[in-house]
């Protein structure tokens, strides 16, 4: 079978500084890395080479027993869950410009699921297919220039209402009839805003090394229409606090995280911060784990 090199080759060091490249699961793909061994003075046997791959692996019994449980147990897996080709799953797709949503490390996640005394998540949030290129890059002057144009929205969003009501038992009938069926809505709500297409506008490196982009006349400013959500909006507002929460790897990310009242966040602030100030800042923490 042909070898994925789609992904990073992973690479396996043995006690006598020897080095095996593994780039896939299948027994075709454990001889394969056998035959690539990085050789030290020792010399290896093939045999041992596939023994020690099968034993990295999790897998007793050598290589023999490691291609029966691949048929009997690994292939029927990868077959109900639609694994049909090696991808990196931990790489973000769409990254965009928020620099604080870091893609996770395989050691991170191995760690989590098998050096953790938490719970064995049945999925785990990595943001491999989740667009960070879109309303999660803006800044707070775009956000709020977006905002500008529904009062009931900008309201909601730039007071952290859905905030308040998780954390403060904040009173509700505050708001005017609009602004609490919005909030109603839940964090899917859709909002649609029109929005400057930067894509017909040269790029500020364009204007400062490109002559003629200079003496060029001023392009027309068109709009696009966007329709986002709720939940989008509140991180962009708090992407200090979410950022933070982001990397964490913890059951916030998985879909075990249990929560209720006894839950706890652990923050450590500088000596004098107010009270009031800590407790609003745990509450985010708290709102960003459970939604």
């Amino acid at each position: 079978m042909k070898n994925n090199t789609s992904v990073p080759t992973t690479y396996i060091p043995l006690e006598k500084f020897h080095i095996l490249p593994l780039t896939g699961l299948t027994p075709e793909n454990l001889k394969y890395s056998a035959k690539k061994i990085i050789k030290d003075r020792e010399k290896i046997s093939p045999t041992t080479r596939l023994n020690i791959l099968a034993k990295s692996l999790g897998i007793k019994g050598g290589f023999a027993n490691y291609a029966n449980e691949f048929e009997e147990k690994i292939k029927p897996f990868m077959v109900k869950h639609n694994l049909h080709k090696r991808v990196n799953l931990l790489e973000h797709k769409c990254r965009g410009m928020q620099l604080g949503y870091t893609q996770f490390t395989h050691q991170q996640v191995s760690e989590r699921l098998f050096y953790s005394k938490g719970q064995m998540p049945n999925k785990l949030f990595t943001g491999h297919d989740f667009d960070f290129s879109g309303v999660l890059t803006w800044d707070m002057l775009e956000l709020n220039t977006a905002l500008e144009v529904d009062s009931d929205w900008e309201s909601i969003i730039t007071n952290d209402i859905h905030l308040k009501v998780f954390s403060d038992g904040y009173d509700i009938t505050q708001l005017n009839e609009r602004q609490q069926q919005l909030l109603s809505q839940g964090l899917s709500a859709k909002v649609a805003f029109k929005v400057v297409d930067k894509s017909s506008l040269p790029s500020f490196i364009d204007l400062i090394t490109d002559d003629k982009a200079q003496d060029a006349t001023p392009t027309a400013v068109k709009h696009r229409e966007l329709v986002t959500t709720a939940a989008e909006l509140i991180l962009v507002k708090n992407h200090n606090t979410v950022s933070s929460c982001y990397n964490l790897l913890g059951d916030n990310l998985c879909d075990t995280y249990c929560y209720g009242p006894d839950s706890e966040v652990e923050v450590y602030f500088e000596e004098g911060t107010l009270q009031s100030e800590i407790q609003s800042i745990k509450n985010k923490w708290s709102f960003f784990q459970m939604h």
